[in-house]
């Protein structure tokens, strides 16, 4: 099968952007469960906040709001679940998108 790279696009809380790819590592990661849905992620992967500004998933704790796509959700919990692979997308236009209705940020690639 033959992808048009040119149509490949993710929802943003601005609608539709493009991306130019994703890249695969394996990261110590973490599970957020909020009230209405939940996020497997690395320990640095950046996530919006109540506040307006985006926080690193292990500095988050039980009760902080995150922004999802029609509001705002409080964290439940937090489990440590290990080194898993973990997908970032790469530049996309305004570097936020959703993850399981959770705005998330672009990675940095630091490990």
């Amino acid at each position: 099968m033959k992808i048009n790279k040119n149509n490949i696009k993710i929802l943003t809380p601005n609608g539709f952007e493009t991306f130019s790819g994703i890249q695969k590592l394996e990261k110590n990661c973490l599970e957020l469960l909020l009230t209405t849905t939940s996020l497997k992620c690395s320990k640095n992967h950046r996530v919006l906040t109540k506040s307006g500004e985006f926080k690193i998933a292990e500095e988050l704790k039980i009760n902080d709001e995150i922004q999802i796509k029609n509001g705002f959700d409080n964290i439940i919990k937090i489990n440590s679940i290990g080194v898993l692979p973990v997908y970032d997308l790469l530049n996309v236009e305004s570097n936020q998108y959703y993850t399981n209705n959770i705005v998330s940020h672009n990675c940095e690639f630091d490990e």
